[in-house]
């Protein structure tokens, strides 16, 4: 498990890794998945006017270091949270070469019963020989299941690299709260394009946290 790096207003990445140039010649497709809780008082206690004025960042991968920005390959896939005073959603953004450099969907969620202190497991891929992506959120204290899918979407293949950055963005805040199971993965069988096989065997093999 990770706390979020909460530290200063544009703080370090908690976890970042690149894929090897070799590997990323050949990719096809590519997601990350973990587990995420939110809280006010991990790893540090703060107040909530700072999450309800600001874009927050939580995870994504980019094909130009940052997935912050809007350029192509930018937000290959990337994952935010909505300022609260606008609405209460998760941001899942990626990008169509050459028509739109930040398309977007949201799942929206109730606060106090499927965020606050909630274990979410959170899915989000690529396939280029699909031309999909497709995300998935699974609520820890209500085992509410929700997802997301894109048709017809293009990405740079090969790219000029490949990083995954969780928690740090240049130009969003972290969110608070703590991750467990991290995985990022751009091998064969990376993506994973319906809730079904996520319910009846990604998630037998990777548990909630009891803690």
């Amino acid at each position: 498990m990770a706390d979020a790096d909460v530290n200063n207003p544009r703080p370090n990445a908690l976890y970042e890794v690149e894929a090897p140039l070799d590997d990323v010649r050949n990719v096809q497709e590519y997601s990350f998945s973990f587990y995420f809780r939110y809280s006010h008082f991990v790893p540090e206690a703060r107040g909530v006017s700072w999450q309800r004025g600001n874009w927050l960042g939580i995870a994504g991968i980019t094909e130009t270091g940052d997935y912050s920005p809007t350029g192509w390959g930018d937000r290959a896939l990337a994952l935010f949270n909505w300022p609260w005073n606008t609405k209460t959603a998760y941001h899942f953004t990626t990008y169509n070469n050459p028509s739109n450099g930040n398309q977007y969907q949201d799942i929206d969620y109730d606060y106090t019963k499927e965020f606050d202190g909630s274990w979410n497991f959170i899915y989000f891929g690529y396939s280029n020989t699909e031309k999909r992506v497709f995300a998935f959120v699974r609520f820890g204290k209500t085992d509410r299941v929700a997802s997301l899918n894109w048709n017809g979407i293009v990405h740079n293949l090969p790219p000029r690299l490949l990083k995954f950055v969780v928690g740090r963005s240049s130009g969003v805040y972290n969110m608070n709260g703590r991750y467990s199971s991290i995985k990022f993965n751009y091998k064969r069988g990376a993506f994973i394009g319906d809730e079904n096989t996520i319910l009846n065997s990604y998630l037998t093999n990777n548990p909630r946290p009891q803690t």
